[in-house]
């Protein structure tokens, strides 16, 4: 019997692990009124460090989110806005697996947009 259950705790306790709220997150201001940037990173112990880049847009109480970038081990050397409608993502290291190069965020009929470029070596 505790042969059964043991394995079932490993189980639950894994996959409850990969839903937990980002151990870092740092917040990253732009020049759009009402929209941020977060980028937030997950520590685990038997699996790679998960990372993800993510922009929000508030206005009169709603909210909007859109998943920029995620990946492994990423590392973004610095964050430039060339202009107030086109980020450029200066990338350093680690594995990027979902990146998204067109923002937009709706809040009722209000919509906020911007385009993002990742580069290397910037």
């Amino acid at each position: 019997m505790k042969a059964a259950i043991l394995p079932a705790i490993g189980i639950f306790v894994l996959v409850s692990g990969c839903s937990k709220a980002p151990d870092y997150v740092e917040t990253v201001n732009t020049p759009l009124k009402g929209v941020t940037l977060t980028f937030e990173t997950w520590s685990y112990v038997l699996a790679s460090d998960s990372n993800a880049l993510i922009a929000h847009y508030g206005q009169n109480g709603e909210k909007a989110s859109q998943l920029i970038l995620r990946g492994d081990y990423v590392a973004l050397s610095k964050y430039s806005w060339a202009s107030p409608g086109k980020l450029v993502l200066c990338y350093k290291s680690g594995a990027v697996y979902g990146f998204t190069n067109q923002v937009d965020l709706r809040v009722g009929s209000d919509v906020r947009s911007f385009h993002v470029t990742l580069k290397e070596d910037c």
